[in-house]
């Protein structure tokens, strides 16, 4: 939530909500560049979400991995393009009805920084139409 704070409130009648463990979670990682990923994927779902949409943030911890998801339902991305959005300004073609604010470089570093983690970073359709990026992190986890 507090890297989520730092983008402001959710875009007029986005409903944003969160799905967490009870218990605070740690894991062993680079704060600044995680919370970057978590930034970017959350400000793209701000980015694409209608009003009126809704926007789910979860996370769920394991003893040997931490997985967050962040789940719209927006436009979706299409199953052909989803590798390609990781890429180097790689776009779907819905980039542009951002207002063309997308330099097609925001996913790019999310994969680069959770690479770098030795984690993994993906994106599938939604059960609403939507898309769910998600991101595993493998470090060891320990509940407070």
């Amino acid at each position: 939530p507090a890297a989520v704070a730092a983008l402001g409130p959710p875009p007029c009648g986005i409903n944003l909500t969160y799905e967490m463990p009870e218990s605070p979670v740690t894991i062993l990682c680079d704060p600044d560049l995680i919370s970057r990923v978590v930034v970017n994927l959350v400000g793209n779902a701000f980015k694409f979400t209608p009003s009126g949409g809704r926007i789910r943030i979860g996370l769920v911890a394991e003893p040997d991995r931490v997985r967050l998801t962040v789940t719209d339902n927006g436009p979706g991305i299409p199953a052909e393009f989803r590798g390609v959005i990781f890429e180097k300004f790689g776009q779907a073609p819905l980039g542009q009805a951002a207002g063309g604010r997308s330099s097609g470089l925001g996913l790019t570093f999310c994969k680069l920084a959770v690479e770098a983690h030795k984690g993994k970073i993906g994106i599938e359709g939604a059960e609403d139409g939507g898309a769910r990026f998600w991101v595993e992190l493998f470090h060891p986890v320990a509940r407070a």
